[in-house]
């Protein structure tokens, strides 16, 4: 599967936190970023 380069962000990221607790990911300490889901 191909990626579709549709956010610079995650290609360049330094760092990728999940905090499961609060069902939050973030990019390099930022959370505003487009969600694509995709169901196998």
């Amino acid at each position: 599967m191909e990626d579709f380069n549709r956010q610079e962000e995650f290609k360049t990221a330094k760092s990728v936190d999940l905090n499961l607790g609060d069902d939050t990911v973030s990019v390099d300490g930022e959370m505003n970023f487009r969600t694509v889901a995709v169901l196998f």
